[in-house]
């Protein structure tokens, strides 16, 4: 997946957890304000943030023809095996 490919799994966490990021695709694509809003350790949530702020642009959201900023929610699941 997308995620996969730009994430630095980070050391010393412990069981699972899932956090979600939220940022705003902005007119041109791009990625901003990425922020972890709920997880349970601060690793995974930094490293989550790290990973969304670091994607290629999106397509940005278009309404009545024009792009337009978009407040996306992205969950991520990190899992030790």
């Amino acid at each position: 997946s997308l995620v996969r490919a730009y994430l630095d799994f980070p050391e010393g966490i412990s069981d699972r957890d899932e956090v979600y990021v939220q940022f705003t695709v902005g007119l041109d694509g791009a990625v901003r304000d990425a922020r972890a809003i709920k997880g349970r350790q601060v690793l995974c949530k930094e490293a989550a943030a790290r990973t969304v702020a670091r994607m290629p642009q999106w397509k940005p959201a278009r309404m009545n023809g024009h792009a337009v900023p978009c407040r996306m929610t992205l969950p991520i699941r990190f899992e030790v095996r």
